[in-house]
Parts: C-alpha cells; sequence; structure tokens
C-alpha cells in the first residue's frame, strides 16, 4: 500500500488516467539469449485508457517485420549475419532505453502506431502469473495451462501444432493472454492481488 500511495500518480498515467496510453510488448525468448533479455519473437500492443484494457493485440515478430519497407544497416556485429536491421533485432543495446526507443523507430517504420512505452516479457513472467491465478483452460485447443507445463505446450503449439492453413501460429499466446488479462481484472481478492504484484514487481 505504501508503495502504491509513493507510485499514485505514475501508476494513473501508466494506466491511461491522463487519456488513453498505448504500449507496445516485447514477449522474448530467455533461452535465445540477446541483450534485453532473449529474442523478440512475439510482441502485443496494449490500448488503455482510465484503468480498462481496450484492445490486447498478439502477432509474430516477423509479421511486422514483413512491412518494413527501407533497409536499415544494422551494427557492424549483426552485418555478419544479417544485411538488414528489423523489429526482431532491435533488443541490441544492453541499455534498455535505447533498445526500448529503437522498437518504437522500427514499429513506427513498419506503420505501427506511435507508442507511449515498451514493456519486455520473458515465459518466467507468464509463469509467475499463472502460478499465482492457477490453470487457464482453452477449450479450442483441448488444453489447461498452468506454471509448470506453460513453456513446453506452448512451443509445441507455436512450432508445431497451430494450423497450417490459417497459419496464424502465435494465436493461442493472443488466446491465453486474453483470458489471463481477464482472469486478473477479475479478482476481487486482495491477497491474491497482493501476491500478483509481488511477480510483477520482482520482474520489474
Amino acid at each position: 500500500l505504501s508503495g502504491f500511495e509513493k507510485n499514485e500518480q505514475l501508476i494513473h498515467e501508466l494506466l491511461g488516467g491522463n487519456g488513453p496510453r498505448t504500449y507496445l510488448f516485447l514477449l522474448q525468448n530467455n533461452h535465445e539469449m540477446r541483450a534485453t533479455g532473449g529474442f523478440i519473437g512475439t510482441y502485443a500492443l496494449l490500448d488503455v485508457n482510465d484503468g480498462v484494457v481496450r484492445r490486447f493485440f498478439v502477432d509474430g515478430i516477423f509479421n511486422p517485420d514483413g512491412q518494413l519497407k527501407e533497409n536499415i544497416i544494422p551494427p557492424k556485429p549483426l552485418q555478419k549475419v544479417s544485411a538488414g536491421w528489423s523489429l526482431h533485432d532491435s533488443n541490441w543495446f544492453p541499455d534498455f532505453p535505447t533498445s526500448a526507443e529503437k522498437a518504437i523507430f522500427f514499429y513506427e517504420k513498419t506503420g505501427g502506431p506511435t507508442v507511449d512505452g515498451v514493456v519486455t516479457l520473458t515465459p518466467v513472467i507468464m509463469q509467475r502469473l499463472l502460478s499465482v491465478i492457477g490453470p487457464i483452460t482453452l477449450p479450442q485447443y483441448g488444453l489447461t495451462v498452468d506454471a509448470d507445463n506453460f513453456i513446453p505446450v506452448i512451443q509445441e503449439q507455436v512450432e508445431v501444432k497451430y494450423d497450417k492453413e490459417e497459419n496464424k501460429p502465435k494465436q493461442i499466446l493472443a488466446d491465453l493472454s486474453e483470458l489471463l488479462i481477464e482472469k486478473v481484472f477479475a479478482l476481487q481478492d486482495r491477497k491474491t492481488l497482493g501476491r500478483i504484484a509481488e511477480s510483477l514487481v520482482e520482474g520489474i
């Protein structure tokens, strides 16, 4: 409570208390190390206004990358593996604000909207949230995802078991994220909300 009181104005601003806010989430795979914590394989766009989530859109990182019309020369070490530079390699800099600014730069270049901030997530954060709120059932996939099976189940779905005709391998992440957010915002138990806050603070 003291932490909330101390940062009340900041939290009010971040959650759209002074007008709509849009955030770019970069989902990083910490099993493929990069400077800010992992390879960016998926991104999400969050619209929030006055504390209400208006939209949470999840997509594969190579979809916006494919919209990049300009050839941007990467830093010299990256030139050994790629002639061009794009969003999935934007987290090149160990200084997080610099990598975040570069991600915003690339996202806008691909036709994306201007965002108010960048947040990175690794599977560890998702596991922590699932360990607090419990399993989430995805009937359309015939799956129940929990903290223990999250990584192998999602990896298998994204890489192998997705609908090849529909060709949306990241759809399960979008569906899971939507249900997870709904579950978090529907919570009334202060003790559970406190544990979620602790998990997020640990992640930060």
